[in-house]
């Protein structure tokens, strides 16, 4: 039972937070966070939360899939659209060239 409080206490607010933060439009019509986010975007932040530690986007986009259906820009710019709204941290880190 405890765990199931807490599921509904963390549901309710990140539910709040993306609404005031993020200004997102909530879809009646959804259950849960699919209310707030798009299942690609929902998958994409379950496989951050699943993995405890920072990824990049490449990982990211292999969570969801890494298919042409989910596009590995779409994948960024939710992650810099999460992270601008402070609902993630980002660490920038530069590539060889």
């Amino acid at each position: 039972m405890k765990d199931n409080v807490r599921a509904q206490l963390i549901l309710f607010y990140i539910s709040i937070f993306v609404l005031l933060a993020m200004n997102l439009v909530m879809d009646l019509t959804q259950e849960g966070l699919l209310m707030f986010f798009k299942p690609y975007q929902l998958d994409a932040l379950k496989a951050i939360w699943a993995k405890g530690e920072g990824l990049n986007s490449r990982q990211v986009w292999e969570a969801v899939g890494g298919s042409p259906v989910i596009s590995r820009a779409s994948i960024i710019n939710f992650l810099e659209s999460a992270h601008e709204n402070g609902l993630l941290d980002k660490t920038e880190v530069t590539g060889k060239g």
